[in-house]
């Protein structure tokens, strides 16, 4: 058997952390910042956050959502 190969960095070459979407603001939030009230964007966290954390309940929530709206349009 072959032993594995060691992946961990070597002393001179330091260890890179993995990339943070979430420190580095892109330019569309950065422009939002200027045009978003700041209740809207407190809604819009807690949106991202709870889909984040519980995607299916995110994803069957829309689906129900729809289906009810649907409903009501097709009576219309």
């Amino acid at each position: 058997m072959q032993a594995s190969a060691d992946v961990s960095p070597s002393p001179s070459e330091p260890a890179r952390a993995p990339p943070s979407f979430v420190d580095e603001p892109s330019a569309d939030d950065q422009m939002g910042d200027r045009s978003t009230p700041a209740g809207l964007q407190a809604i819009d966290e807690r949106v991202r956050t709870f889909v984040a954390e519980r995607p299916a309940a995110a994803l069957l929530g829309a689906v129900a959502v729809g289906f009810v709206v649907g409903r009501l349009l097709s009576r219309v």
